[in-house]
């Protein structure tokens, strides 16, 4: 069985991994894991999570809007050769 500080470790092993990429760098400093309850680590969990599928979903977004302008220009170019 798994002590409470063993759980913590883990659960900020993952936070560090998933802020690191949604931020580039590593959450030095930025978390008191100590002080942080089990309960509020996962709520960090949740909410980097959150943001990263949000991340994903804009990209996604993004990536289809580039397509669509690509499609929009390659039809202004063949209709303005005509």
């Amino acid at each position: 069985m798994s002590s409470i500080s063993e759980i913590k470790a883990d659960l900020f092993n993952i936070i560090s991994d998933l802020y690191m990429d949604l931020n580039g760098f590593r959450p030095r400093g930025v978390y008191n894991v100590a002080g942080m309850s089990v309960e509020e680590l996962e709520a960090e969990l949740a909410d980097l999570s959150a943001a990263i599928e949000a991340d994903i979903e804009a990209e996604k977004r993004q990536e289809q809007a580039d397509r669509d302008e690509a499609e929009w220009l390659r039809f202004q170019y063949i209709i303005g050769s005509e």
